[in-house]
């Protein structure tokens, strides 16, 4: 598929996605107007302590009024109501698909909750603008780590809103961004040897902007989280990941520019994303690696977001594995290439039912596949060490 596209970008193009979606398969989204809050439900999953990560379908969902989005919550909950461990979710993940990043043409990820992140928002003199009728792609991941069986699991999760044109003040809009040490398009996580690893990426945002909050996602052992100017040197900002005990990761710190008006970037700069990992074991870490950052950020000036292209290579791809990465049934599941079809006349519903992730990685090196490079391979997990990862994180989705 891989081949494919790179042979049809070179002689006219490739085909856009064909991302249609019948009306009974959307996800419902349940309007609490007191609370301010849509909420959907997604489950039931079965999660066997030490079992492999879940990866559902494909959901969709579709927006119902004009609004702006200040923030979000979530709660993993039985089907009886009762409150269970937040840390039987791995991530879940919103993409629109009808916009783009700031510093890259995929698809845009509106946000990225897990462990990290229970409760994120904003005041509502800013918010991030959402239309009726627009299209949310939700990708979630449900894991086991901790000491018991869990059956009938739910993820609850609510988006926080302001109904357009209802209030005193017209929030001021933001919009959300995304930026991975590895490709856009390609493998998210990399081996963490014994001893000091860092990676980094180097990007350009397609309009001037401020961040104005700013957070991350990283794997056990991470050290340092970074996000630098690297035309000018500047940090922008880091943090130092919080963890437990065990020396398990819990949580990457978020920061707020909102009383200093932000943090400018210019599309004229290059910036580089930059994640640092210290392994204490005499072998690779079981759970790998990935360093991703997120955030929001205001437009400087009367510029305009830049426009999606359906039609650009790296969209194509990148909704395609997305999109496509439970049906591969390979490694951990945050991207991928191997086994992915391409998706011209490709109906997407959301489905039913849930790929069981096993424990050795198939999608690990797609992309340098695909541009004829060497791939490194995948590690066997020490039994008593480390979250059960498998292999790959790649399924495009994104968890800044």
């Amino acid at each position: 598929m891989l081949s494919a596209l790179v042979a049809g970008a070179a002689a006219c193009g490739p085909e856009a996605p064909a991302v249609t979606v019948d009306s009974d398969d959307y996800l419902t989204l349940i309007d609490h107007p007191s609370e301010e809050t849509l909420e959907f439900v997604i489950g039931p999953v079965d999660l066997p302590l030490g079992g492999p990560h879940i990866r559902l379908p494909m959901q969709w969902a579709k927006l119902p009024f004009d609004a702006y989005m200040h923030g979000f919550e979530w709660e993993m909950r039985d089907g009886s109501g009762q409150l269970l461990p937040p840390e039987l979710l791995h991530h879940v993940n919103l993409i629109d698909p009808d916009n783009r990043e700031l510093f890259s043409p995929i698809s845009r990820r509106l946000l990225a909750a897990g462990r990290e992140n229970q409760k994120e928002g904003v005041p509502k003199v800013v918010g991030l603008p959402l239309e009726e009728g627009g299209r949310l792609l939700i990708a979630t991941m449900f894991a086991n780590p901790g000491d018991a069986d869990y059956e009938d699991v739910y993820l609850h999760f609510k988006i926080r809103y302001s109904r357009a044109g209802e209030g005193l003040i017209t929030p001021k809009a933001v919009y959300p961004f995304y930026v991975d040490v590895m490709s856009f398009t390609g493998v998210k996580d990399f081996e963490v040897p014994p001893g000091h690893t860092e990676r980094s990426r180097i990007v350009r945002p397609g309009v001037d902007a401020r961040i104005l909050g700013i957070g991350g996602h990283v794997h056990d052992y991470a050290t340092e989280l970074r996000f630098e100017d690297a035309t000018t040197g500047e940090v922008l900002w880091r943090a130092e990941p919080e963890v437990n005990e065990a020396g398990r990761v819990v949580g990457v710190p978020s920061s707020k520019f909102l009383l200093q008006l932000g943090k400018k970037i210019y599309k004229d700069h290059e910036y580089r994303v930059v994640v640092e990992y210290e392994n204490p074991l005499d072998v690779p870490a079981p759970g790998m690696g990935m360093g991703a950052i997120g955030g929001i950020v205001a437009i400087m000036g009367d510029a305009e977001w830049p426009a999606y292209d359906p039609n650009d290579p790296d969209y194509v791809l990148d909704l395609n594995n997305t999109i496509t990465a439970p049906d591969r049934m390979e490694g951990h599941g945050h991207g991928g290439g191997h086994g992915a079809k391409p998706m011209e006349g490709m109906d997407m519903p959301a489905g039913e039912g849930a790929a069981a992730e096993g424990p050795e990685g198939g999608a690990a090196g797609a992309e340098g596949a695909a541009a004829g490079e060497e791939t490194e391979g995948h590690h066997p997990e020490p039994e008593a060490e480390g979250h059960q990862h498998g292999g790959s994180e790649d399924d495009g989705e994104g968890n800044g």
